[in-house]
């Protein structure tokens, strides 16, 4: 799974990001909620 974004690609503004093991969240305060869910499962050796 790929990192969640930290900052809104619109603004620049810094998001309030949530990860769980399967997907992360990312909502910034101007432009709302981001969400992506990995396909893949855990990376495998970690």
């Amino acid at each position: 799974m790929l990192e969640p974004p930290r900052f809104c690609e619109s603004c620049g503004r810094r998001m309030a990001v949530t990860v769980s093991p399967t997907s992360w969240s990312a909502r910034c305060q101007e432009h709302g909620i981001v969400t992506a869910i990995s396909a893949e499962g855990p990376i495998a050796g970690t």
